[in-house]
This record gives C-alpha cells, structure tokens and sequence, in this order.
C-alpha cells in the first residue's frame, strides 16, 4: 500500500510540474500569436526628418473612434483630448469603457476606424514604430510570469546583461524589493523549477 501511495504521490507530483510547464508554453504561445497579429497589422511608418524627441511631446486625439473587429458598438466615439508634457491624467471608468484601449491606440497598437492621433502635430502612423514605442512604458492589467529568474523576467532572454536588468529595476522602483529575495536576480519566480522559488503577484 505504501508502494502504491508514493507512486501515485510521484504521478500527482509529475502532472503539477506538466501542468505549470503547460501554462507557460500556453501563455508564450498566445503572446507570440499576438505579437504577429499585431506586426502583421501595424503602420510600418515612414521617416519622419522634422519629428525631434528632445522636444516635450503633445498629444492629440482628434474626433477618434474605435471599435473591434468583434464588437457591435464602438468602444470610444468621436472623442477629443490634448495631452501636454508634464501632466497627470488619471483615466477613469468602469471596465470596457475604454481606458486600455485609448493607451493602446496612443502607443500604435491599434488604428483609429476614423479620427487622427498625433504628437506634436505628427500622425502617430507616420512615425516609425520603434520611435513611437520608446516614448511609453506601459504596465497593463494582466501580468506574466515566465518560469525563469527574475533576471531573465526582465530582460527576456537568459544571457542578459546584469547591469542593464538592475537599472531597469532600479528605475521601476524594485530594487530593494529584489535585494530582499534569496537568491537576488537569480531567484527562480517559480517552485517548478527550484524547490525554494518564490511566487510574485500581478501587482
């Protein structure tokens, strides 16, 4: 009996370890369909020889509207705002009304159906892609965990420069929260991997 109890005890141990394992390839998979769908669907933009980033940007959404490609009623209607350099804007609503998908459309990840969105007086579809993206750091709603240290979380590769990783961390507010963790950058976020792993909420 006791034979059997540790077998099944191995099985039950195994099929945690399949499942976690499982989640990730899941969660890397959608990320990754999402990731084409989204290149596949994005403003290849042009050069632009007058934009200069050393200026502070203005933000303009002018008569937008959007809706998706599943949806029956447009999620933002004809709505205008200018966003200036240095101030604080607290969007708020209840959810699906449109927050999200207004920092998605500012960041280029979605197209107006109508409206322009510019900053300082340029479409944000005529900038290149890769300029319009190092103006935001975004942290959305949903949060991923991948089964890697917390070095690796950061710079999504495993032969990353520590350096690098710690002033990432350091801007975003966590270096001491890191230092606290045995095992530092190196700490596995998950006992999948190591049996003294640790588990970080989305928060």
């Amino acid at each position: 009996m006791s034979t059997v109890g540790m077998t099944v005890e191995a099985v039950l141990t195994q099929y945690g370890l399949l499942k976690g394992a499982n989640t990730d390839v899941n969660t890397g998979r959608r990320f990754l369909d999402w990731a084409e769908a989204v290149i596949q669907d994005m403003p290849q933009g042009k050069t632009v020889p007058h934009f200069d980033a050393r200026k502070p940007l203005t933000v303009v959404f002018d008569h937008v509207s959007f809706t998706y490609p599943d949806g029956t009623a447009p999620v933002l209607n004809d709505i205008s705002f200018t966003l200036h350099a240095g101030e604080r804007i607290a969007l708020v609503g209840l959810n699906g009304v449109g927050k999200t998908t207004i920092t998605m459309l500012m960041m280029g990840l979605l197209t107006p159906n109508s409206g322009t969105i510019t900053i300082n007086d340029i479409n944000i579809q005529d900038i290149p892609p890769a300029t319009l993206r190092s103006y935001f750091a975004p942290v959305f709603q949903e949060s991923t965990v991948f089964a890697g240290s917390v070095g690796y979380n950061v710079a999504m590769t495993r032969d990353y420069d520590e350096q690098r990783v710690r002033n990432a961390l350091a801007e975003a507010g966590l270096t001491a929260d890191i230092d606290k963790l045995a095992h530092g950058l190196q700490t596995e976020l998950t006992n999948y991997i190591q049996d003294d792993g640790v588990t970080l909420s989305g928060g």
